[in-house]
């Protein structure tokens, strides 16, 4: 499974939680546990994106904060 998991970070393509448990057969909370594993051993590292917002106050974020936040990524440490 790990394995498998590293193969789709170096692959590069997006996907969802729920759609690596369903490309590897298990549920949610397995990839969250192998990926946390893996995190604490160093091979993959979390990725959080922000993206602000032009600065006009159009209120299309959340709460008119000027920030929205993005899925949580993970990426191989090179």
């Amino acid at each position: 499974m790990l394995t498998e998991m590293v193969r789709m970070l170096k692959n590069g393509e997006t996907r969802s939680l729920q759609e690596i448990a369903d490309i590897l057969k298990t549920d949610i909370s397995v990839v969250k546990a192998q990926l946390e594993y893996m995190e604490n051993q160093g091979y993959i590292k979390k990725v959080a994106l922000e993206i602000s917002c032009s600065g006009k106050n159009c209120n299309a974020c959340r709460r008119g904060s000027g920030v929205i936040s993005m899925p949580v990524m993970w990426e191989l440490k090179k």
